[in-house]
């Protein structure tokens, strides 16, 4: 596996309540630890929108800018981390979030959380992700750390900041500096920021992005939305619905090609009637009934007139063959996939039984959980 500096995009991510040190001390400890440094080539920061602005001010302005001051003291390279990196919460009309308090804002905020965890890890082979959930409200926390496991690569990383007492979430700490300097903890008593400890903690999380149907790599799912596509199907069964086009796996609409829905629908309609399995055609002997069945199942959805000298109907002039079965067969599965996830497929999937040495295709599922609309 490559080293994190093998990487061309090092990529920090930071969420923060009203304490912008959670930055510069997760920085301080991926950069100065001995083993598995990891030094960002840009960090990217989600607040509210008042967890924003004291970090701009506090990091970037002022007489004594925090951010510059810990790349000084320890010699750190360029970072890019400008007010483009800095991301305010919105709430579901728009508005900039000062806080998360209802439901609604809470819902708004996965799903912002979400979509930049899929932004920043759409580039598989050329780009690391570590994430810090140590600032903000817990449920920001959670729902950032959840984000990593469902988009988190092999290389992305999940921490948490520890800081020693006295330190921790103090305002004048912002980093242990090389040379004393003298602070004072919230009761008056003096601290050596020298000496001050920050470390972090790992945390292993279970990456569930492989699970995930291939179009929610590439959809602007909502939060809710992409977890549902992790839930088994409970309700199994297969409804067709050939005035809108499309299938009902469960109460997952799947809209799928034409050819495909009526390949499907034949299967399923052998099944229903009690029709053995269907065996591929051997090359050049093409299967005349398997043909007729599907051009029914074809006009269902098209009509006759659609049909009447169509691409299909061509192809099926002389019978069915096997360079027409096989790659329907193939791209129907490869779709349904990509629609519910591989381990959903695996109920409205096609099995093989083979009998006397010949091998039958036919869906899994019951007939009595196939219908049409």
């Amino acid at each position: 596996m490559k080293r994190s500096e093998e990487y061309q995009r090092r990529i920090l991510l930071v969420v923060t309540g009203m304490s912008p040190q959670i930055i510069t001390e997760t920085l301080y400890a991926l950069t100065q630890r001995k083993e598995d440094r990891f030094l960002p080539t840009e960090i990217h920061l989600i607040s509210t929108s008042e967890g924003i602005e004291i970090a701009r001010l506090e990091l970037f302005q002022g007489q004594d800018p925090k951010f510059s001051a810990l790349q000084k003291e320890y010699e750190l390279p360029n970072i890019l981390f400008d007010n483009n990196c800095l991301h305010i919460l919105k709430d579901k009309n728009g508005q900039p979030l000062n806080d998360i308090r209802s439901e609604s804002d809470n819902m708004a905020a996965a799903d912002q959380l979400n979509h930049l965890v899929q932004q920043l890890t759409q580039d598989e082979e050329n780009s690391v992700l570590h994430v810090s959930i140590a600032g903000g409200r817990k449920t920001m926390g959670y729902y950032l750390g959840y984000s990593l496991s469902l988009w988190g690569r092999h290389q992305d990383r999940l921490s948490h900041v520890l800081v020693s007492e006295g330190f921790e979430s103090n305002p004048l700490f912002w980093f242990p500096t090389k040379a004393s300097k003298i602070i004072y903890s919230r009761d008056d008593k003096p601290l050596d920021t020298k000496s001050a400890e920050v470390t972090l903690a790992d945390i292993p999380f279970v990456r569930l992005r492989e699970e995930l149907p291939k179009n929610a790599l590439v959809n602007n799912y909502s939060f809710k939305e992409v977890v549902k596509q992790l839930q088994p199907i409970e309700n199994k069964v297969l409804v067709f619905d050939y005035e809108n086009k499309c299938v009902l796996i469960g109460d997952i609409e799947v809209n799928i090609e034409t050819s495909l829905l009526a390949f499907y629908g034949w299967i399923a309609r052998r099944k229903i009637e009690g029709k053995e399995g269907v065996v591929i055609p051997v090359d050049n002997d093409p299967n005349l009934v398997y043909a007729e069945e599907y051009l029914n199942e074809y006009i269902l959805i098209v009509g006759e007139f659609d049909l009447k000298d169509s691409r299909t109907e061509r192809a099926l002039k002389k019978g069915m063959d096997k360079g027409f079965f096989e790659p329907k067969k193939s791209k129907l599965l490869t779709e349904l996939a990509l629609k519910i996830g591989r381990k959903n497929l695996i109920d409205f999937n096609f099995s093989i039984q083979k009998i006397n040495g010949t091998n039958y295709h036919q869906i899994d599922l019951p007939a009595d959980k196939i219908s049409w609309k």
